[in-house]
């Protein structure tokens, strides 16, 4: 096999292997470094180009000479090598769904983020969904890589419930650590009652809807039997550019057994949709994060989300929130960073229209 073709595997092209069987040994040997490498959570474009190399190069030179015991012997090992790839492969893209974007960059964008217009002091993230997908952790999340340390803002509980642990809306800043005079970055990220099955249960769609439309107060605390009405405790009669939402981020749990929620019908600004939990739902990417956009089971759940609910395929972003982890990630960071960029572009680009 030619060097000049395989510089990713190069280490593999200085083997002299001189017996028969010697393409077999090369064969097992990329098979077992793929197994490896996913169950270390090595770096998926090495694992990759290994994979390239047993699935186009390896079969070509498996011929009858290259088995010392004939027919027989090479039909057998072909049955079991093409049985464990299969197995491996099923799970795996071998060319991603997308790039990973550079984390400093994408930190870089959102620390020097300032909305296009000056009336408006800050973008408003409105996050909404089911209960228990992981909306006030993205938020702590968030906070945690812009602070650039663990941060919890926002209140979560650690046991699992059916029930929204977020009764009130709750609007959260994030305090600079850079020593900026303006003391926050203009990002407020607002949180709401979680959606749940059944009547009278969970936050009312209309206000979700009045949310939107900046009528509801810091701290209200969400009735599930009633909406908010005009002229009651909590109504904001006039909001300003600053109390509306600019754009809806609606947060699903890629590990629930159905990925088509009942999502109510929200129109008139820019929505976006945050796939987690990612690591639970999918051994690929519990091994290795980096491998998120190889995994076809991550790819069917953002295209469920897609075709079940309306979402674009690339307003759809799949992170994993910060949860036991004691100290930051690079990993976990990209994931997040990527769709909080697209998530300020979206709502800037809003803002404008204002």
């Amino acid at each position: 096999m030619d060097s000049r073709d395989t510089s990713p595997l190069r280490p593999l092209s200085t083997l002299h292997l001189k017996c028969p069987g010697d393409h077999v040994f090369r064969f097992c040997y990329c098979l077992h470094l793929i197994i490896i490498m996913s169950l270390l959570g090595m770096h998926q474009e090495a694992s990759v180009h290994y994979r390239r190399y047993v699935v186009k190069c390896i079969p070509y030179h498996l011929t009858l000479q290259s088995f010392p015991h004939g027919k027989q012997h090479r039909d057998e090992m072909l049955h079991t090598f093409s049985s464990l790839l299969s197995l491996y492969s099923w799970h795996l893209l071998l060319n991603p769904l997308r790039d990973l974007r550079d984390k400093d960059r994408d930190l870089n964008y959102v620390q020097d983020y300032k909305p296009s217009k000056g009336s408006v002091k800050h973008l408003r993230v409105l996050l909404y969904g089911p209960v228990g997908a992981g909306k006030s952790s993205f938020i702590n999340s968030v906070s945690s890589i812009l602070r650039g340390r663990m941060a919890i803002p926002a209140a979560v509980s650690a046991a699992t419930s059916e029930i929204s642990f977020t009764n009130k809306y709750e609007t959260h800043t994030i305090e600079r650590e850079d020593g900026d005079p303006d003391g926050f970055y203009p990002l407020v990220l607002s949180d709401i009652m979680g959606l749940e099955d059944g009547t009278n249960k969970g936050v009312c769609t209309e206000d979700i809807k009045l949310t939107m439309m900046g009528h509801v107060m810091d701290k209200y605390l969400f009735n599930s039997t009633s909406p908010l009405l005009s002229g009651c405790a909590g109504y904001e009669k006039d909001p300003s550019a600053n109390d509306i939402c600019h754009i809806l981020v609606c947060v699903i749990s890629a590990n629930s057994a159905e990925t088509k929620p009942s999502l109510p019908v929200l129109t008139g600004i820019p929505q976006v949709c945050i796939l987690t939990h990612i690591d639970e739902a999918c051994g690929i990417t519990e091994s290795n994060l980096k491998d998120v956009y190889h995994s076809k089971y991550i790819k069917r759940k953002m295209e469920e989300m897609s075709s079940s609910v309306g979402f674009p395929m690339n307003c759809i972003f799949p992170v994993k929130n910060y949860n036991e982890e004691t100290k930051l990630n690079d990993d976990i960071d990209t994931l997040i960073l990527d769709a909080l960029r697209y998530i300020i572009n979206f709502g800037d680009d809003f803002i404008k229209k204002l």
